[in-house]
C-alpha cells in the first residue's frame, strides 16, 4: 500500500489503520511472497485471518463535543473535513496512506467503519508534496447570550 514517491498536489489519498494492514498482509501471505516462500496454510486460513472491515475509528476524534458536519456544502466533503485524527497518531506506526484506488478496492471488498480522505498540498518546505493531516477543529456550544455576558464559559 505504497504512495507514489511524488504526487501531485490535490491528489486525493485514503488513511488505513496501520493493525488493519498487518491483518491484511497476514490474510494475504505477505511476508511469504516478499520471501518468495510457499506459504503454510492451515485448512481454516481465510476463516481465521480475515481482516475484517477496516477500522478506522481508533484513529479518530468521534467525541460528540466536536462539531460534526452533514456533508451538503458545495466544496466541503464530509470524509475530509469532519474526521479528525486524534493528537497522539502518527503515520507508520498507527496509519497509512494509499491511494484512490487502492482505497476503493479495499472499500468495496472489506468495507470501512469511517472515510478519512485527505489531499496532497505542495509542501512549503521542498518540492514534494506532503499530506495535511492536522486540520483544526473547534468545539461548538450553544449558550443564552446571558450566560455568555456573564462569562459563564470559559
Amino acid at each position: 500500500m505504497k504512495k507514489s514517491a511524488c504526487p501531485e498536489a490535490g491528489t486525493a489519498c485514503y488513511v488505513i489503520n496501520k493493525q488493519w494492514i498487518e491483518r491484511y498482509k497476514k490474510y494475504v501471505f505477505y511476508e511469504n511472497l516478499t520471501r518468495d516462500t510457499r506459504p503454510t496454510q492451515s485448512p481454516d486460513h481465510c476463516k481465521t485471518n480475515h481482516p475484517g472491515k477496516v477500522d478506522n475509528e481508533k484513529l479518530l476524534q468521534t467525541e460528540a463535543k466536536f462539531l460534526q458536519g452533514t456533508g451538503t456544502l458545495k466544496g466541503f466533503d464530509a470524509d475530509v473535513y469532519d474526521t479528525y485524527l486524534k493528537e497522539d497518531v502518527k503515520e507508520g506506526s498507527d496509519f497509512e496512506f494509499c491511494t484512490e484506488e487502492m482505497w476503493q478496492f479495499v472499500n468495496s471488498r472489506y468495507g470501512s467503519d469511517f472515510v478519512i480522505k485527505r489531499y496532497y498540498q505542495k509542501s512549503k518546505y521542498s518540492y514534494y508534496s506532503e499530506v495535511e493531516l492536522r486540520l483544526k477543529f473547534i468545539p461548538v456550544i450553544i449558550c443564552s447570550g446571558s450566560k455568555l455576558i456573564a462569562n459563564y464559559y470559559n
